[in-house]
């Protein structure tokens, strides 16, 4: 995923890859297609990859699913390669796992999602308001629907990253921007 991606994107720093850190992402996202939004501890991690090494009825699907799943991201990263995404924080963790999240529900839903610039571009500006400082001084009230999406969407990686509730308020939210559905 890393090398089809290009760039250390998703960025897993030299130390944090000595820890097997990369793969722990990439098992966190085979579990997330397999069994859904869950939060993980490392001993489940290992009992679950353990179970999975004598059988895994699921493998073929799941892999497929991953594979479709990281193609449909660099097919975004691809098309918008003037806004230049895999610098955004979907370099990070917790807001890559979100894409993948969004997008392989909504392959899931639509059966076929189809990809457009426009994606990409819906990408940039959201997370870009994510990352306004000013945002987060201005009163709830006085905010539109978009900014307060773009709020909960911060306060959900900022809080817990890896607690369920904040993965799945998350993936939610980048479905709306992902569908158009929040402007």
């Amino acid at each position: 995923m890393f090398d089809y991606l290009g760039g250390n994107f998703p960025t897993i720093d030299r130390r944090s890859k000595k820890q097997m850190k990369d793969v722990e992402m990439v098992a966190q996202l085979l579990l997330f297609l397999e069994e859904g939004v869950r939060a993980y501890s490392q001993e489940y991690l290992d009992k679950a990859f353990s179970d999975r090494d004598i059988s895994w009825d699921a493998k073929e699907e799941v892999e497929k699913e991953f594979c479709n799943t990281v193609k449909a991201i660099k097919e975004i990263l691809d098309l918008s390669q003037d806004i230049n995404l895999s610098k955004t924080r979907l370099k990070n963790q917790a807001d890559f796992y979100s894409l993948f999240g969004a997008i392989a529900e909504l392959n899931r839903e639509n059966e076929k999602l189809t990809i457009t610039r426009d994606i990409g571009v819906r990408i940039n500006n959201f997370l870009k308001l994510v990352g306004d400082t000013e945002l987060k001084n201005q009163s709830k009230d006085s905010l539109t629907d978009y900014q307060r999406n773009a709020l909960e969407y911060y306060e959900a990686v900022k809080f817990s990253f890896t607690d369920a509730g904040t993965r799945k308020t998350r993936i939610r939210i980048m479905k709306s921007v992902i569908r158009g559905n929040i402007n």
